[in-house]
């Protein structure tokens, strides 16, 4: 019989030497033990950058006079930051369950999430194209995931030898 894993971290080097979390399963008392305040950090930071570059560029489309791209722009950006919130408000709880209660919750949060997605989409092709430019709906629904990569780059220019890949 294998030996049970009790650290997470050695989870994560169960992972990496499978090449895959298929096999690795958390135990409830696990899923508690990961720094909830980190989580909160990175989700505030990054939730932060999207919504203030949204704003911020947004706001200046429509100083320029592109009024419907701005307003696309910070209606994605929106959409996107509820969408990591719920992803990030998700995951903790995904850890702890056993492997087909999992999939199952995975699966009904990624349709709920998909769902929520559609909203600024759907809005922006059903009103009039003077509202909501439907190209910066979709540019402002990965606001969140260009924050995180503008990061780590930054991050990465600032300290080459820091950050280890």
């Amino acid at each position: 019989m294998k030996k049970k894993i009790t650290t997470i971290i050695d989870k994560a080097d169960a992972i990496e030497a499978r090449g895959s979390a298929a096999d690795v399963v958390f135990t409830a008392e696990q899923a508690n033990t990961i720094d909830r305040t980190s989580v909160r950090n990175a989700l505030h930071r990054y939730c932060s950058i999207a919504l203030i570059t949204a704003a911020t560029a947004g706001s200046a489309m429509m100083l320029f006079g592109l009024r419907p791209m701005g307003k696309g722009l910070i209606l994605g950006a929106v959409f996107s930051v509820i969408n990591f919130i719920l992803m990030a408000t998700a995951l903790p709880i995904r850890i702890g369950l056993g492997r087909k209660k999992a999939f199952l919750f995975s699966l009904g949060s990624i349709q709920i999430r998909y769902a929520l997605m559609a909203v600024p989409l759907v809005i922006s092709l059903k009103l009039k194209q003077d509202l909501f430019a439907v190209s910066t709906v979709a540019v402002g629904l990965f606001m969140v995931q260009l924050a995180i990569l503008g990061d780590q780059l930054w991050m990465r220019l600032r300290n080459p030898e820091r950050v280890k890949c």
